[in-house]
């Protein structure tokens, strides 16, 4: 056999997701065994050094990182070996880099236009990456290059299937180019106004709360489905909250955001990365009154630089306007400039069920009233373990050391220390996701009123389509 393939009864069971991303793995060993001697034979019966024989033993074991690391070796002195790029693209498609495999064998097709092998697994790494219109064009020409072939008769058999999937689900790149987010939320909030537990105000400080968001997204180039050299793409987002207390109507909170990026991914020294920019601007409001516009950009870059290891550096510059501030601007005005810097990692273990995530920025406001100016270190641990019944439990802590250097008289410090944990289900193939919530955080500052402690529990309701 030449190459992964469900057997056809499977694929009539299967929607989309779980034909692209979970192959039975029984299935996978015995056709990767298949797909082996089928790679490997005809080098066997003619050469006399056997030269890819520990990389193939490794992708029979399944051991694909070691396969990789193999080739790879390999491949500094037979850059232009087909035959190992073709393997190489295996070992990437098994790992979950569609992408960067289907790099790899554009790069193989470019020393052997001819190649029926290396179309087919073209066709194949399109399918598993979801690009499904990509896949049928590629496989549909396979058959008519060796219809013969071992590659032109199984191509026959999994091409109808594709296109019927792409028929059922739509075509691939209409599904993709644009996703939409909805998600609303019941909250119960102890400490409305951030309260000082020295405080003795006895008014309310407790409320529910409504609260609510929503995103839509469409990319266009998309360089997935395009073949373009980047992804273009508009979002709008918009959220708010609505207290059920009118006490603190004041605090009723509603914002949107516009936002254009501009987005790459590909491989840098074999692994994939993605750079992106994004250009935006806000409008909230605080009681219904108009209360900030804010406007700025970001540019971030993401590598994997480890199978397991995904780092991503970003940086970004706000330019933040505030209504009806103050009247002593040079002292309380928070409007001005405010910069970010920092860096992002997850560490992704136990098949991706156990994800680690280390990040870290530091960020400087610039405000016009010398009070607000701030530098703040911000820390964040995180942690994701999926668990039986496919629930998923997320748990975060957060620490902020926000400095107000010209703060009266001596300046001032705040150490803010947050903790939030979910629990998540998701059903319909990830479409909705109901989960629930807490959170705590607590404040200590130098100044007093800057000290609280508060509790959120919330329940909410997801839709991603």
């Amino acid at each position: 056999m030449p190459g992964i393939i469900l057997p056809i009864a499977q694929l009539k069971n299967m929607n989309m997701q779980q034909l692209l991303h979970t192959p039975s793995r029984a299935c996978k060993r015995f056709c990767l065994f298949l797909l082996l001697v089928a790679l490997l034979l005809p080098y066997q019966l003619f050469a006399k050094e056997v030269y890819w024989q520990k990389a193939g033993s490794l992708v029979n074991a399944g051991d694909y990182g070691r396969a990789y690391d193999e080739v790879k070796k390999l491949l500094k002195t037979r850059p232009d070996d087909v035959l190992l790029l073709r393997i190489q693209s295996v070992c990437l498609m098994e790992t979950g880099y569609h992408d960067a495999a289907v790099m790899v064998l554009l790069k193989a097709l470019e020393i052997d236009p001819d190649s029926v092998a290396c179309q087919y697994y073209l066709g194949q790494a399109l399918a598993y990456r979801g690009s499904i219109r990509e896949a049928v064009i590629v496989l549909a020409k396979v058959i008519s290059l060796a219809p013969e072939s071992e590659y032109g008769r199984f191509a026959r058999e999994i091409l109808p299937e594709l296109e019927a999937l792409e028929d059922s689900s739509q075509a691939i790149s209409d599904d993709n180019r644009w996703n939409v987010y909805l998600r609303g939320a019941l909250s119960y909030d102890d400490n409305v106004v951030l309260r000082p537990s020295s405080s003795d105000d006895n008014t309310p400080t407790e409320s529910l709360f409504f609260n609510y968001s929503f995103y839509a997204e469409i990319r266009w180039p998309d360089q997935k489905i395009d073949n373009s050299p980047l992804t273009i793409g508009l979002g709008y987002s918009l959220s708010g909250s609505e207290y059920e207390d009118h006490d603190f109507a004041a605090y009723d909170l509603f914002s949107q955001d516009l936002n254009l990026f501009f987005s790459r991914s590909g491989t840098i020294f074999d692994r994939f990365y993605n750079g992106r920019l994004d250009l935006h601007a806000s409008d909230t409001r605080l009681g219904w009154r108009d209360y900030s516009k804010i406007s700025g950009t970001k540019l971030s870059f993401q590598y994997n630089w480890h199978e397991m290891v995904a780092s991503t550096l970003f940086t970004s510059w706000d330019n933040r306007e505030y209504e009806n501030d103050t009247e002593w601007a040079q002292y309380y005005s928070l409007d001005g400039d405010e910069y970010d810097v920092g860096l992002h990692n997850y560490i992704y273990l136990m098949d991706n069920n156990f994800i680690v995530g280390l990040n870290y920025s530091y960020r400087v406001v610039n405000a016009e009233g010398y009070q607000n100016e701030l530098r703040s270190n911000d820390a964040t641990l995180s942690l994701t373990v999926n668990l039986p019944f496919e629930l998923r439990l997320y748990g975060q802590e957060s620490y902020q050391q926000a400095d107000y250097p010209e703060y009266y008289p001596v300046g001032r410090l705040d150490d803010i220390w947050t903790f939030y944990t979910s629990l998540q289900r998701s059903f319909f193939s990830d479409l909705l996701s109901l989960e629930l919530s807490y959170t705590y955080s607590t404040a200590d500052s130098d100044a007093d009123y800057a000290r609280y402690e508060r509790n959120i529990f919330s329940a909410a309701l997801s839709v991603y389509y």
